[in-house]
């Protein structure tokens, strides 16, 4: 991480078009580097990585698969679900075990930085919320032919992307339908319910409502085909 380097059998886009253009199932997945575009949400992000699972390769165009969306805490970088998490290796080993089909995994960036601690939200440290939503779920829908059913979307977190998880869960029903929140809190959060609702919303208490999941689920009712794991 420390010289940038490429992560194991990472590649790109028009390679991976490539292959799947002949319709050959390789033997494992591969570790896509992808540039976002940020169109909706005016997000600056990093370099973001997906992971196809080797019957993506199969046919052209390719399956509409399943997909997870994998998010990250405060200091960190979508590389670290590969590097530190062993993401890869989890997925092509079941992947392996299930005949080359597996979900498609998209590594995401809800920080544009380090130190850039927006903990999934819209507000004063960017647009995370909609770069995910409406960047990130659109491009994967359109350039990598991923299912978009709602059935088909899940969410995983740690720590900020465990809060984070849940937030698009319960804000966002219609596009996705489980989430995973490894040790998330239960609100986004950046000291005190004054100190996040001032730094992360500009003041602005009815915006941070907006995505406090208590909230959210509190206004929306009872729902119907969402399931979670808080881990």
């Amino acid at each position: 991480q420390f010289t940038s380097a490429r992560l194991p059998g990472q590649t790109d886009k028009a390679t991976v078009i490539a292959l799947a253009a002949k319709g050959e199932k390789p033997p494992h997945g591969s570790l896509v580097s992808v540039q976002t575009p940020d169109d909706a949400s005016h997000f600056k992000h990093r370099e973001e990585l997906l992971y196809l699972p080797p019957a993506w390769f199969a046919s052209s165009p390719p399956p509409q698969r399943p997909t997870g969306m994998l998010i990250g805490g405060m200091v960190n970088t979508p590389a670290d679900w590969v590097r530190a998490g062993g993401a890869v290796d989890t997925v092509d080993a079941f992947a392996a075990a299930h005949g080359g089909h597996a979900p498609v995994l998209v590594f995401v960036d809800p920080s544009g930085a380090l130190d850039n601690d927006t903990e999934g939200v819209n507000g004063a440290r960017g647009n995370a919320a909609d770069h995910l939503t409406k960047d990130v779920v659109p491009f994967m829908v359109s350039n990598f032919g991923v299912s978009p059913a709602p059935s088909h979307w899940g969410v995983v977190g740690w720590s900020m992307g465990g809060t984070t998880a849940v937030d698009l869960t319960v804000m966002h029903p219609n596009m996705f339908s489980s989430f995973v929140d490894i040790e998330g809190d239960l609100t986004p959060n950046t000291g005190t319910k004054e100190q996040t609702i001032a730094t992360l919303f500009n003041g602005d208490a009815d915006a941070w409502a907006k995505f406090d999941p208590t909230t959210v689920i509190k206004r929306h009712g009872r729902y119907t085909g969402v399931s979670g794991w808080f881990a």
